[in-house]
């Protein structure tokens, strides 16, 4: 049954606070704080930390006011009430509380009993426009529609209302979209669902009712915080840190909603509007996936991407747009920005692999040297310029990519890789750089074996080496 608006509701302009957003009806109702708390019996109020003589019953008549007459009726009749704004501008807090008898005896007799906290009432004194707007469509008193970003921070598990209730204007759900079992697989392959063997993936269930079929999304992924390959640096990926919070249930598709997950953990609330399965946005989903895959070196860009999609994508679902940006900021096409060599390419003869090797140590050697080298970085520039230690090259598995060993005066390897990065201007006159880490191998009574490893860089070109304490 719908519930009549007011007619200054017509003129709200989200606008100003929410430039750019889509309005779209509200998903899931939220029940009005005052009348869950009729329903909770008899409770004393306390404004702030003053016990008031009010009860909820006219507290929560202020609602109906607010939606025939506006923000400045309500706040007239909550002044009365409760009292408003202080002279500061603070907005006290309201708390329903009940007497807890004291039990036991001290040394002094019997002990006192004290004041419980209940419940936690927001205060509709001096509401804009727009944060009562807001009010009344998520107790649903009103049915017209609302910015998205709002929309779908209803939908959040762990939803309250704010205190005062003016940051409701305020309240927008993130861009992001938790999907759960998405992942890649060995085969670098953009899944969802299906069994995950190394527990390593984007919000990865560990729920044994997981079917172990995973749906393939595209080919050709990676984890942005995996190496292409040994000695690639890595990306520094933020990690999720409400991962302990519950999945939402739900998330906002324009006049409907997407239910994201079959069986979240607790009982959600009955959605007013329809809900459509995921399976029904996932071909959506696969298609904005591959065109991020078919052509990375654009789409990887946020604008880019939005313009293109924009463009070509004008029916496509939200949520799966969400949801593929989401995963971007954990996923990247693979093995993009390399190129896979040919079979051909491959079978190349040794004397060819070092030649092709030793033009690029030429290359690191006419570098300038503006800072001091580490020990292993020093030691590694004498082999290669004195070419007299034994040497071995091969193609890896990526184009201009080379492995290499050099063998070292105490009968040691130098192992490493050296290549240009794709993309970058080669610049002779950059000087080179050195970023040194180490991995503990043994450790013993008396010493500690280590693996010393060193990136060295200057203009595109790139050489990982790293040796083993001997």
């Amino acid at each position: 049954m719908e519930v009549a608006t007011g007619g200054w509701l017509g003129t709200v302009d989200y606008s100003v606070v929410f430039p750019n957003q889509p309005l779209v009806p509200v998903g899931i109702i939220h029940e009005s704080p005052f009348r869950a708390a009729l329903r909770m019996g008899q409770h004393t109020l306390f404004v702030g930390e003053e016990r008031s003589y009010q009860d909820v019953q006219t507290l929560a008549a202020v609602e109906d006011l607010l939606l025939q007459w506006g923000p400045e009726a309500a706040d007239a009749a909550w002044s009365k009430a409760v009292g408003g704004v202080s002279a500061k501008g603070e907005v006290p807090a309201l708390f329903l509380r009940k007497y807890e008898s004291g039990s036991g005896f001290s040394s002094y007799g019997c002990s006192e009993g004290y004041w419980s906290r209940v419940a936690t009432l927001p205060n509709l004194s001096g509401l804009s426009p727009v944060s009562a707007a807001l009010y009344l469509a998520a107790i649903g008193k009103s049915k017209l529609p609302v910015p998205v970003g709002f929309a779908r921070a209803l939908l959040d598990p762990a939803f309250s209302w704010p205190h005062p209730l003016n940051k409701l204007s305020e309240l927008s759900a993130p861009n992001e979209v938790t999907l759960n079992g998405l992942r890649v697989d060995k085969e670098h392959r953009l899944v969802f669902g299906g069994h995950n063997e190394s527990h390593e993936g984007f919000g990865y269930r560990r729920d044994p009712a997981v079917p172990e079929q995973a749906e393939v999304i595209s080919e050709g992924w990676r984890r942005r915080d995996g190496a292409i390959f040994l000695g690639y640096p890595v990306e520094v990926v933020e990690r999720d840190q409400h991962h302990h919070r519950q999945l939402w249930a739900f998330d906002h598709d324009g006049s409907r909603l997407v239910r994201l997950h079959a069986s979240p953990r607790g009982e959600s609330a009955t959605p007013q509007i329809p809900v459509v399965e995921l399976r029904d946005i996932m071909p959506d989903v696969v298609m904005l996936a591959n065109d991020v895959r078919a052509n990375p070196a654009k789409m990887l860009n946020a604008d880019d991407r939005a313009a293109h999609w924009a463009q070509t994508r004008p029916g496509i679902s939200p949520v799966a747009m969400r949801i593929v940006e989401t995963a971007l900021t954990q996923f990247t096409p693979w093995p993009y920005p390399f190129r896979v060599r040919t079979q051909q390419e491959l079978q190349l003869r040794v004397r060819e692999s070092n030649e092709k090797v030793v033009a690029l140590f030429d290359r690191l050697l006419d570098a300038p040297l503006t800072q001091q080298p580490t020990d292993l970085a020093a030691y590694f520039l004498s082999l290669i310029g004195k070419r007299r230690a034994e040497f071995a090259a091969w193609p890896e598995e990526f184009a201009n990519v080379w492995g290499f060993k050099i063998k070292t005066g105490d009968h040691n390897w130098i192992n490493g890789r050296i290549w240009n990065e794709p993309g970058e201007k080669d610049v002779p006159t950059d000087p080179m750089s050195f970023e040194t880490s180490a991995a503990r191998l043994e450790q013993t009574r008396y010493r500690d074996r280590y693996r010393h490893r060193v990136h060295l860089r200057t203009g595109n070109l790139r050489c990982y080496i790293e040796r083993d304490d001997t």
